[in-house]
């Protein structure tokens, strides 16, 4: 499926109860935000909408300028009901792709395979870890009126038990598809942004 005709869903909204009081995605990786990191690469892509849920001011203004339109999520707020505030947004697209702002290191490759992968054959495709599916998520028109009902903090599990899944899978998956929830992460994160640097 052709990304012009796809909405972007960018969640940079979810409680981070394992890394403490500070902000998770103002965190800083290699002299830039946490949450903006799969911002910044997802805007090399052209996509019909592109909508993020997101709580910090600090980042907000950054997603406008980026071309998102962007929703601060409800009080007390699950993944779900943020992913839910934002499909109801989404509007006129062949599909949207769900990504998460806490996992920085996702490239464009993995991300433009799981677009290949929806067609006749899968309304869904989804990421893949060690036998492990989650985000990114790429779903079909199909499924958006579901993707706007969902409720709690369980996103989108329900949806993708209930379909054929094309599950699409990347070398080095476990790092890829890592995200960011504690501090003892974010400095692992920290020491491969160095690495790659080098």
């Amino acid at each position: 499926m052709n990304s012009e005709d796809m909405a972007l869903i960018l969640l940079a909204a979810g409680h981070s109860r394992r890394f403490g009081d500070a902000d998770k995605l103002l965190a800083d990786l290699g002299g830039v935000p946490l949450g903006l990191h799969m911002a910044h690469r997802l805007s090399a892509i052209r996509w019909r909408q592109k909508v993020s849920v997101v709580a910090s001011e600090g980042l907000q203004d950054v997603l406008r300028a980026r071309g998102f339109e962007t929703v601060p999520p409800a009080a007390g707020a699950g993944m779900g009901d943020n992913l839910a505030l934002a499909a109801q947004r989404v509007e006129g697209c062949a599909g949207v792709l769900v990504c998460l702002a806490d996992m920085p290191f996702v490239p464009l490759t993995h991300i433009e395979a799981l677009l290949r992968a929806l067609g006749a054959d899968a309304s869904i495709a989804v990421s893949a870890a060690d036998a492990i599916k989650g985000p990114p998520v790429a779903f079909a028109a199909g499924h958006i009126r579901a993707l706007r009902a969902i409720t709690g903090d369980e996103g989108a599990r329900r949806i993708m038990a209930s379909a054929t899944v094309e599950t699409v899978s990347i070398e080095a998956a476990a790092e890829v598809l890592s995200d960011i929830d504690t501090p003892a992460d974010l400095e692992r994160a920290r020491g491969r942004i160095k690495q790659m640097s080098l």
